[in-house]
């Protein structure tokens, strides 16, 4: 069973704050942040807990066979929970990934939303 963790957006102090324990629950949270996102039970390539409004950077090079892809740059979607699952989606052509699809795939925790909002608009000037 998946483990439910939040965390919040502080608006004022601009920083995220995480849940620790029964110390700040789900509904003390709604009241207290102007975002509260869910963990999505899933860890990085370097064990980080992977958070709704996270931005992760995905290397397709590793998930997609070679013969069908060569040399893609690795690129930066946001994880977001959309249609009752997780999923991420990035710039045209890095649409919708499922929770089952981005369970399978390298990603690495770059930032988020908030704090790192560069990384998306970044990625989509490349294109």
């Amino acid at each position: 069973m998946r483990e439910i963790k939040f965390r919040g957006w502080d608006s004022v102090g601009q920083c995220m704050v995480y849940q620790k324990g029964e110390q700040l629950g789900a509904s003390r949270m709604l009241s207290r942040f102007s975002r509260v996102m869910q963990y999505t039970g899933l860890k990085d390539k370097n064990g980080k807990e992977i958070y709704e409004g996270d931005i992760v950077k995905i290397d397709i090079n590793k998930f997609i066979a070679p013969k069908y892809m060569h040399n893609q740059e690795p690129f930066y979607v946001e994880i977001s929970f959309e249609n009752y699952h997780w999923s991420c989606s990035g710039g045209e052509g890095k649409s919708l990934y499922n929770y089952t699809t981005i369970s399978y795939v390298e990603l690495e925790v770059a930032g988020n939303k908030y704090e790192n909002p560069e990384l998306l608009e970044e990625d989509n000037d490349d294109e």
